[in-house]
């Protein structure tokens, strides 16, 4: 069995790692037929490294990384500044640029990586795994940039839904009665504080007026809690008051630990374990 496996940071921005994934594809459909003539499976793997504790998983050291048979295909690291993970994370990064004849190759050639699948089956190189791992400076810097970029974003949004709805909600006529709201419900002032108190609270809500897609994200959002073994109660809010304080104007939202994660969408359950992972690591 050749055990191919494509770790990477992002396929959707980077152009490196994408540019790197299309070359390795085309080159494994290549070299396949030759590895199965000698009597080799091939299994490929891709393996995006979302957070820190998969990278601490990997031993990841750069992105993108191509190992055969759990070998790194490059004998030493080498980086240089990559635009596409700054604007992900925010920060200054560094990725992989690989080396192959004295040139170096933001995106390898093809006949590198041929030779380096085709070596790693046949003439292994001795194992230069060490029993210790610590992740790169780099890697942290990008990882915890996307985060902080990540809450900045989902703030600055609910922010801006707020103060949309706010400028809404006190530009309609006064009522007479001060102890109701302008929608007519239960919001009078210890009941808004009451909420605003509840918006502390750790735990998981989604927020609805109780639809099938609201009832969708609340089911996809228990699965996820479950697989990660984490707690499955889900606080389905329908109450109009406790939504508008979270600023959220579309639902179904998500809400986790008192943030507004998501709104106005059906999120999957890989989303949802991805975003669980990187919320609460």
């Amino acid at each position: 069995m050749v055990e191919i496996d494509y770790l990477y940071l992002d396929l959707q921005t980077c152009d490196r790692c994408i540019g790197t994934d299309k070359v390795l594809e085309e080159v494994i459909a290549a070299v396949t037929p030759t590895l199965e003539l000698a009597g080799y499976a091939v299994a490929y793997r891709k393996i995006e490294i979302a957070t820190t504790q998969l990278a601490e998983q990997y031993r990841f050291l750069s992105s993108p990384t191509i190992r055969v048979n759990g070998r790194d295909i490059c004998a030493a690291v080498q980086e240089s500044g990559c635009a596409c993970c700054g604007e992900i994370s925010g920060t200054a990064v560094d990725c992989r640029v690989f080396e192959y004849k004295g040139e170096s190759y933001e995106i390898p050639p093809k006949v590198m990586l041929a030779e380096a699948i085709l070596r790693g089956v046949f003439a292994p190189a001795p194992s230069r795994d060490c029993d210790c791992y610590a992740m790169p400076e780099n890697l942290k810097t990008f990882f915890k940039g996307k985060s902080d970029k990540s809450m900045a974003d989902i703030k600055a949004a609910a922010d801006s839904e707020w103060r949309n709805m706010t400028m809404g909600l006190f530009g309609k006529k006064k009522e007479e009665n001060k102890e109701t709201s302008c929608c007519g419900k239960d919001c009078n002032p210890p009941k808004m504080a009451q909420i605003e108190s509840d918006k502390t609270v750790a735990g998981v809500k989604v927020l609805g007026s109780g639809c099938a897609k609201c009832n969708a994200l609340e089911a996809a959002t228990k699965e996820a809690l479950t697989e990660l073994g984490m707690d499955a109660a889900v606080d389905h809010v329908t109450e109009f008051a406790q939504i508008a304080a979270y600023g959220v104007m579309s639902t179904p939202a998500l809400v986790i630990d008192g943030k507004v994660i998501s709104y106005g969408k059906v999120l999957k359950k890989n989303e949802i374990i991805k975003i669980l992972q990187k919320v609460r690591g």
